[in-house]
């Protein structure tokens, strides 16, 4: 199916088996990676408006204190990890930006849509198992839209 995807040949029956699934999926890993949950769903109907998820993991990752706390303000990005790092932020933004100001930090990314090549897979640890999804099977039904967390520097 990925193949076909990328080939933008989906049949019906594919797209239906896609959408249930993904669905599925949003309502299962919700309760571990509440965000990227979030930022699923509204790729699928958020119809390209800008969306801020909660930023509370975000803020106290950290994985993602010390990647800030190595720069000073500005804009940086993209920026790529591993997601054995920080598995949340990895299945929420990977890659990701930040934007660093006096008073605040805006982890985001400017075009948030999975990637059209069907050899990229993510895997998405639910308990002892770990599902791998190729990431272009939502193309067909995607909408690329900014997405963002931000919140008041602690320091």
């Amino acid at each position: 199916m990925s193949v076909r995807a990328e080939n933008r040949t989906l049949t019906r029956g594919d797209k239906i088996i896609i959408k249930t699934l993904t669905h599925c999926g949003i309502v299962a890993a919700y309760p571990i990676y509440p965000e990227a949950a979030r930022i699923i769903y509204h790729l699928l109907h958020g119809k390209g408006t800008p969306y801020q998820i909660p930023s509370s993991y975000f803020e106290d990752s950290p994985y993602l204190q010390n990647e800030i706390s190595k720069r000073e303000i500005g804009n940086f990005g993209p920026i790529g990890l591993r997601q054995h790092k920080d598995w949340r932020l990895s299945l929420a933004f990977n890659p990701y930006y930040l934007r660093i100001t006096k008073d605040s930090v805006e982890v985001y990314h400017p075009n948030m849509a999975c990637l059209t090549s069907h050899k990229i897979i993510t895997t998405i640890p639910l308990g002892r198992l770990n599902v791998r999804v190729h990431d272009n099977l939502l193309t067909p039904f995607q909408t690329p839209y900014y997405c963002f967390a931000k919140w008041r520097r602690k320091d």
